[in-house]
């Protein structure tokens, strides 16, 4: 992904729904205790709404007991197993059996405007719902350039300019390699100089995706705002793929909390969840463009 589909799609939205149940011991204390008796089925989401775009890609999922044996068959919750009925303003989605996602290909993501996703399911014979609300950013969002070029690794700037959306503070920017293996990876790089290829293999994909981000910028200011590539940002000699978002309160709420959910003296606190009922995860929204570059010795 981009950020939401490769970085934060690969954090486990169960584990998510986990950490709420949590109850939290003495002040500083990490300790964290948990009973069988406070688990709730929840329905997990995994949702974003993309300007311009049609509705696709939504996925539906459950949280399980703590301790218990997950099956990855019943992970995804489905029409035919869970009775589940998922619609964005009214309107029905369909089901795709091969992906098992959610989408309608008769409804085009507009710009500034609301979009309420409900969801009915059936877990562990118990009649769940939930609903959430995003607002898609104002039309606006744009970058100068979608073809960077090529640039020697350290010895030129990677420059991306972007002209922001009226009233979105919140950008995003993921980097993915084109080709990314033990041969082309960047061994003198200056943040772990010495690794062995058995270092590179065996973090492989905390090098791969790479994700980083802007808030609390002032959209009044049309730009250009420039982001320039960090050394830390490409891992690889590749050619790369950029994602830029420019996201909604959701997508910044879910990016910023989602992971970070314990506090310097040690206690925890949930992340900020923004469903009624039965839900947790993440409803977003965004307008994307994407941005191509190489790095080269």
């Amino acid at each position: 992904m981009n950020y939401i589909k490769n970085k934060l799609n690969r954090f486990l939205l169960t584990a998510f729904v986990l950490l709420s149940v949590f109850s939290l011991s003495a002040c500083g204390d990490p300790t964290v205790e948990v009973t069988d008796e406070q688990y709730e089925p929840k329905i997990v989401v995994e949702a974003y709404l993309y300007a311009g775009e049609t509705v696709k890609d939504i996925k539906l999922s459950r949280n399980f007991r703590l301790g218990e044996q997950i099956n990855l068959d019943g992970l995804r919750l489905t029409p035919s197993t869970n009775n589940v009925v998922v619609t964005i303003n009214d309107i029905p989605l369909e089901f795709d059996s091969q992906t098992k996602t959610y989408f309608n290909n008769s409804i085009t993501v507009g710009y500034n405007t609301t979009y309420e996703l409900k969801i009915s399911a059936i877990v562990e014979g118990q009649a769940l719902v939930t609903k959430s609300v995003t607002t898609t950013p104002a039309q606006g969002f744009s970058v100068a350039n979608k073809t960077l070029g090529t640039f020697k690794y350290r010895q030129q700037e990677v420059n991306i300019e972007y002209t922001p959306s009226p009233g979105t503070e919140f950008y995003a920017f993921s980097f993915l390699a084109d080709s990314a293996s033990l041969d082309n990876f960047i061994y003198d790089n200056p943040f772990e100089p010495g690794l062995s290829r058995q270092d590179v293999e065996d973090k492989f994909n905390a090098y791969y995706f790479q994700a980083s981000y802007i808030t609390n910028i002032n959209s009044n200011i049309a730009g250009p705002y420039t982001y320039t590539l960090k050394v830390y940002d490409a891992w690889f000699y590749s050619s790369y793929t950029a994602t830029i978002y420019a996201g909604d309160t959701n997508f910044k709420a879910y990016v910023l909390t989602a992971k970070n959910v314990a506090e310097f003296d040690g206690n925890f606190h949930e992340p900020e969840v923004l469903f009624q009922g039965s839900g947790c995860g993440v409803f977003a929204s965004a307008i994307r463009e994407k941005v191509t570059f190489t790095i080269v010795p």
